[in-house]
């Protein structure tokens, strides 16, 4: 019997990583050849063999659930042991053909090549997403079938706790994308259009119709309120006028919202306690609503209560909300959510509010897309692409890892917008594409203005002639008759020139778009390569970024339009279709964002099935009479399990061994502590007396700038947070005195936590695989010399690809866990600078009376000059405390990492022992013959559903390498600090006592389980 047919979810998943062909096809195996004996008649299986092209999927489901219900004893084959044998077979005198070695397993290069080869990418996810759906389904039947004989098997509630932990993987993952842009970019009306024919009332978030919409509004603190309320005050008192577009004029916006029918001057002279007899907002500070309707109309016009700046109140005992609204939480259903996609409109850039900059720091930390927001008139206009991002933000993006076209994305909105004629002028389109179409807008032209002209000239003789004597009437008519002939003609030309018109749109429109597109993959470009210049960082940095820049031109208003919206008002021209108006390509474009970690998630579940699946086919099929290992048998397998266990946790965790690689010797943590020793500990007291000279410089430049004391004092109420003036000048001084400190320090970070630590932990991660297959390949030999043709190096065969994935996808999330903290360790640079900061703008916000802009200036250059020094020393020293917090996650995550595989190891194959030495008589009921039978049935169930999904076994159930493109250069690399000495003379420090305290963690065997009893 050819067993290569028995495709089961993880028998198929475990064949096609391990390089197997699809079901029923074998795969020839020349080191498999020399131990075996004459095989007889190699060519036999064919006759079996189902071909490879078009399965038939009714036939491979019913003999998935044919094979597992027999497969209580088959004969031995070409390419597998038996399944059972009799425990007293093996003997001194008895030869035994031993089972071949594990088959050479793909390499990641070629897993990585077949995945890639998938030209729909949406489609695989969507198979894996449905074969997850139907293995937690068949995941719950089996825990209802484990919980109703809790009486009869003494293992349900272990069972019962296995299926939780599997069931709980199915939460969808949450994908934030963000939506960053500066106020009135069309971000909100954006948003609004991408959920058009997205959501609507059948598709309700609740059973209740009265809840198909919901919404949370949170309000900000009292103390949040008290800081900006300072702010907005101090803007006004300092600038009466309030001109329009000015943070006064704002300010004045948001207190009279506020604070309605009290006279202006006295609220910027009072406080929020001052004025809480005339308005108490104690019902609204700090506290949150939910908002719940059943149509999006009457959604809409609640929540625009309170987050429309253009809502006043109606009355004079009225307030608006907006103003103090901190965060907004929107629930529908829509199919471009209904993956997890969260769409986040971040506040517009520059938002005076302490509590949603934080709100939006928040969430920009956990990005996983971000869409740049504006006018695709200011883009062609503008830098756009760089004028939205400011050196500040690159540089973070770029220490987040973040800084490359797979991240960013570019939205320009309101191409309905256009002038025809200065597009034409300006593309010259008249040169090239609308050559035709401008020359026969010429002629029509001309010929409307020569009817024209001959309609008035026949109307001036008409009348003339009716003056001097009474035509004929014969003439008359003949006259009526040209008149009428040229208004037809003049008719049919206008209808010419307007159907013409809305062609020559419809062309500017694509090609002002196509051209807008350029011109910001253009600017991205040069505003990285800007960066990586001065940073002396070579692109190669960056090489997992695509060559191109994802850029959407939208018109929001035409695609709402078009889809039944604004039907009161005109058709907008240029858009034939809503395809035109290029929404549904960004609809699919967010779709598109989901995949990565839709597929992550869909592997985990997958993994983790295949798993259980297994597990619970070698304790369901032990159904014999007597035992498949004599106790004998078990004990010795126990021992080879201890012995090879040990070694395989010895280079797991510390990598002191020999293996595979030469860089495997060493303690992965350690690795890690010397890379962030040498390139970033090592230089922070460099990079801070550097620091100190520039911050210097820079507050000497500050107080020689012609700066007015009004906008100096309104900068020292934000406490140096961005400030702009009426004249659209932008002052930003926290980001100014901490960049003398982060701009030598991005290029180091940035090699460090996105490039080696990568490396490194691929590096890792093959270790722990490569210690895997020893062990596999150890005690295959060691069950063939104690069991003989005993199955147990099967089934470990069947889990080595599960394991496998297993390994690199803890390592990967170890390296995850380790990345995230880093982003939080970079950011205390700002927080320290400013805090120390703060002493200067406290002071000079109480300083008054004659020449005080002048002392504002003066005190700011002695107050650097006294305390620049302590202030980056301090930051070094902050700094260097979080690098410290990170290595210990990194060594708690990836001792875990080790753990977890190697206790799944262990507990795997000694439950595999332990089951094969019990007999059903000796251990079961007859109600748990039952329930064996019910579970097989059930995995049965489960095998069919796949099969009838698979489409392509060796590419659908194959799980993607977190790892696959990470740049290895680990071997060829030489470490150096600054001053060119290789790291290996670098001190560690402390990396005694860190390994000392590698923690029970390095040592915890409390997931290895015992089932040696």
């Amino acid at each position: 019997m050819d067993r290569s047919s028995l495709p089961g979810l993880s028998q198929a998943y475990a064949a096609t990583i391990n390089g197997k062909a699809q079901a029923g096809v074998k795969k020839p195996r020349a080191k498999a050849t020399k131990p075996r004996a004459k095989p007889a008649k190699p060519a036999k299986p064919a006759k079996t063999t189902a071909k490879p092209a078009k399965p038939a999927k009714s036939t491979k489901a019913s003999r998935v659930a044919e094979q597992i219900k027999s497969a209580i004893k088959v004969e031995d084959s070409d390419d597998e042991p038996v399944l059972f044998v009799d425990p007293e077979e093996p003997s001194k005198s008895t030869k035994r053909l031993p089972t071949p070695p594990p088959e050479e397993p793909l390499t990641d290069a070629d897993i990585t090549l077949s995945l890639n080869s998938e030209k729909d990418e949406e489609a695989r996810v969507l198979r894996k997403e449905r074969c997850a759906e139907l293995g937690l389904a068949s995941v719950k039947q089996l825990k209802s079938l484990f919980e109703e004989h809790a009486g009869s098997y003494n293992g349900a509630a272990n069972r019962v706790a296995e299926c939780d932990e599997i069931l709980q993987l199915g939460e969808i993952p949450r994908i934030l994308v963000g939506v960053l842009g500066y106020t009135g970019s069309g971000k909100s009306s954006l948003i609004n259009a991408l959920h058009i024919r997205c959501c609507g009332d059948r598709r309700n978030i609740s059973d209740d119709p009265s809840e198909a919409f919901k919404a949370e509004v949170e309000f900000v603190t009292a103390e949040d309120w008290d800081d900006e309320f300072e702010i907005l005050a101090n803007d006004i008192k300092n600038s009466p006028t309030a001109e329009l577009g000015t943070e006064a004029s704002l300010g004045l916006a948001k207190l009279s919202a506020v604070y309605p029918g009290i006279p202006i001057n006295r609220i910027v002279e009072s406080t929020p306690t001052g004025l809480e007899l005339e308005r108490d907002l104690s019902h609204v500070l700090g506290q949150s609503i939910t908002i719940k309707e059943s149509t999006a109309s009457k959604f809409s016009e609640a929540i625009n209560a309170y987050i429309d700046s253009s809502n006043k109140g109606t009355g004079a005992d009225e307030f608006a909300y907006w103003p103090l609204v901190r965060l907004v939480k929107v629930y529908i259903k829509s199919d471009l959510l209904k993956n997890g996609l969260v769409l986040v409109d971040l506040p517009g850039l520059g938002d005076s509010n302490l509590g949603r900059s934080q709100v939006a720091e928040k969430y920009i930390q956990n990005l996983r897309h971000m869409w740049v927001v504006a006018d695709i008139v200011r883009a062609i206009d503008d830098k756009v692409a760089n004028e939205l991002m400011s050196r500040s933000f690159k540089r973070q993006l770029l220490m987040d890892g973040r800084y490359h076209e797979n991240f960013v994305t570019f939205v320009m909105t309101k191409t309905d917008q256009l002038t025809t004629d200065e597009v034409i002028k300006s593309l010259h389109l008249d040169q090239s594409v609308l050559k035709n179409e401008t020359a026969e807008w010429t002629r029509l032209s001309d010929e409307l203005t020569e009817l024209k002209e001959q309609l008035g000239r026949l109307k001036r003789n008409r009348k003339r002639k009716l003056a001097e004597v009474e035509l004929e009437s014969e003439t008359l008519n003949a006259t009526l008759t040209s008149k009428d002939d040229l208004n037809g003609k003049i008719s049919t030309i206008k209808k010419s020139i307007a159907s013409l018109n809305v062609r020559m749109k419809t062309v500017c429109i694509q090609e002002r778009n196509t051209y807008t597109q350029g011109h910001l993959s253009r600017d991205f470009k040069r505003g990285r390569g800007e960066l990586l210049d001065e940073l002396d960082i070579k692109s190669p940095e960056l090489e997992g970024s695509k060559t191109s820049l994802n850029s959407f031109c939208v018109s929001a208003k035409a695609y709402q339009k078009l889809s039944g919206r604004f039907k009161r008002d005109n058709s907008i021209k240029g858009f034939p279709n809503v395809n035109d108006t290029n929404i549904p390509s960004l609809q699919a474009f967010a779709l598109q964002c989901t995949l990565a970690d839709r597929e992550y998630a869909a592997d985990k579940i997958l993994g983790e099935i295949s798993f259980f699946e297994l597990n619970l086919k070698s304790w369901a099929e032990n159904r014999g009479e007597t035992p498949q290992l004599s106790n004998e048998q078990r004990q010795l397998l126990i021992q080879e399990v201890e012995k090879y266990y040990l070694a395989v946790k010895k280079v797991m965790v510390f990598n002191n061994v020999p293996t595979v690689t030469e860089r495997a010797k060493e303690n992965v943590v350690q690795n890690i502590r010397r890379t962030v020793k040498v390139h970033i500990t090592g230089n922070t007291g460099k990079f801070a007396v550097k620091a100190t000279d520039d911050a210097l410089k820079l507050s000497t430049n500050l107080a020689d700038k012609d700066i007015s004391w009004a906008t100096w004092r309104a900068i020292c109420n934000r406490n140096g947070d961005k400030y702009s003036t009426g004249k659209k000048v932008e002052y930003h001084w926290n980001v100014e005195f901490h960049a003398p400190f982060e701009e030598p320090l991005s290029k180091p970070w940035n090699h460090t936590f996105n490039v080696r630590l990568p490396a490194q932990h691929s590096a890792f991660a093959r270790a722990l695989v490569e210690a895997f297959r020893g062990f596999q390949t150890s005690f295959h030999s060691s069950v063939n010399r104690i069991c003989g043709k005993y199955n147990l190096g099967s089934n470990i065969l069947q889990r080595k690809p599960l394991f496998e994935e297993d390994i690199r996808r803890k390592v990967d999330e170890a390296l995850k866990a380790g990345q995230k903290h880093s982003q939080t360790a970079h950011r205390t640079v700002a927080g320290t600078v400013k805090g120390h900061m703060l002493a200067y703008y406290t002071a000079a916000k109480k300083d008054t009376g004659k020449g005080v802009g002048l002392r504002m200036k003066k005190n700011l250059v002695k107050f650097v000059k006294n305390n620049g020094g302590e202030m980056f020393k301090n930051t070094s020293t902050v700094l260097e405390t979080e690098l410290e917090k990170m290595l210990k996650v990194f060594r708690k995550e990836l001792t875990k990492a080790a753990n977890t595989t190697q206790g799944r190891l262990k507990r795997e194959i000694l439950g595999m022992i332990k089951v094969a030495g019990l007999s059903e008589t000796s251990q079961s009921s007859t109600a748990s013959v039952e329930l064996r039978r019910l579970v097989l049935k059930e995995l049965v169930a489960m095998d069919e559903t796949w099969a009838k999904e698979l489409v392509d076994p060796s590419v659908d159930l194959r799980a993607r390498n977190p790892f696959a493109n990470v740049v290895n250069t680990e071997e060829d690399e030489k470490y150096l600090d600054g001053d060119g000495k290789p790291d290996a003379e670098v001190s560690d420090g402390d990396d005694d006592s860190a390994s000392e305290s590698s923690s029970e963690e390095d040592n915890d065997d409390s997931d290895d389980g015992d089932y040696s009893h």
